[in-house]
C-alpha cells in the first residue's frame, strides 16, 4: 500500500535499529485543542483554542506508544518538560532539547528518543487550502451544511540516545483501512489523521464547549489515537 510516510517520512536503517535496547517517548502534542471552521467564503473562517493538559492526553499517547513497543524494546519512563518541545520541529531542535532536558528515571542511557510534536499542514480531509496544526476541532461548512472531525497533525522524531541526531521520523497516521465513511480528498492523503464526529461536539469557542462536549471530544481523540499509533510505530519498523 502507498502511504504518505513512506514518501515524506524516513525510519531508521538497519544499522540504527540494530543498535536499539532501551528506548523512551516524549510526546509534546497534547496540551492545546484548536477549533477550526473553514467556510464557503474566508471571512466566515474561524480559529480559536484553548488549553486540554487535564485531559493528559500526552501521558496517554507515551503509554500507548510504549505498549506498542514492549515487544521488541525496553521502554524506560523520562522525567521532561512538554513545553521544552512543543514549539520544536526539527530534528537539531529537538535532539538538543533531549540532551538539555531529558532524564531517565533510572539514571542510564538510552538508545533512541521517540519524540511526538505538533505540525501543520495542508487540509486534505475536506480538500481545502486550510492549515490545520496539531489537536484540533475541524468543522468545514458550506453552503449552510457542515461536516465535523477530530484531527491530529503531528510528526514523531526518532533521535539517537548517544549523539542526539534524528534517525528517522514519520508523520502520526492510521492505515487507510481504518478510514471513516466521509465524501472527502482522501486521494491527497493517503493514510488517516483524522476522525469524523458529530457535529453537536461543535463549539466555535473553547470557552463555549460544556464539560460532556469536552469528556466526548477526549473520547474521540483516544479512539483516534489508539489507531494511529501503533500504525506509526510500525511504519518506524520499531513494530511487526
Amino acid at each position: 500500500m502507498f502511504s504518505l510516510a513512506s514518501c515524506v517520512g524516513k525510519p531508521p536503517d538497519s544499522a540504527h535499529l540494530a543498535g536499539l535496547k532501551r528506548v523512551s517517548v516524549i510526546s509534546a502534542l497534547g496540551e492545546e485543542l484548536r477549533l477550526q471552521e473553514t467556510a464557503t467564503l474566508i471571512f466566515g473562517n474561524t480559529l480559536n483554542s484553548g488549553n486540554i493538559a487535564d485531559w493528559k492526553l500526552d501521558a496517554f499517547i507515551a503509554d500507548e506508544m510504549a505498549h506498542a513497543l514492549a515487544g521488541r524494546y525496553d521502554v524506560r519512563k523520562v522525567n521532561y518538560s512538554a513545553s521544552d518541545f512543543r514549539s520544536k520541529a526539527g530534528g537539531a531542535e529537538l535532539g538538543a532539547a533531549v540532551r538539555e532536558h531529558v532524564k531517565a528515571e533510572d539514571g542510564q542511557s538510552l538508545d533512541a528518543y521517540l519524540v511526538v510534536v505538533p505540525t501543520t499542514r495542508q487540509d486534505s480531509v475536506f480538500g481545502t487550502t486550510a492549515q490545520l496544526t496539531g489537536l484540533t476541532l475541524y468543522r468545514r461548512g458550506a453552503f449552510g451544511m457542515h461536516n465535523d472531525a477530530v484531527v491530529t497533525v503531528a510528526k514523531v522524531v526518532v533521535i539517537d540516545g548517544h549523539d542526539f541526531h534524528q534517525i528517522g521520523w514519520t508523520w502520526l497516521l492510521a492505515g487507510e483501512s481504518l478510514g471513516d465513511s466521509l465524501v472527502r480528498a482522501s486521494w491527497l492523503s493517503p493514510g488517516r489523521y483524522f476522525r469524523v464526529v458529530p457535529g453537536e461536539l461543535w463549539s466555535e469557542k473553547f470557552e463555549g464547549l460544556t464539560q460532556d462536549q469536552k469528556d466526548k471530544l477526549r473520547g474521540e481523540f483516544v479512539a483516534l489515537l489508539k489507531d494511529e499509533i501503533p500504525h506509526t510505530v510500525q511504519t518506524l519498523k520499531l513494530s511487526e
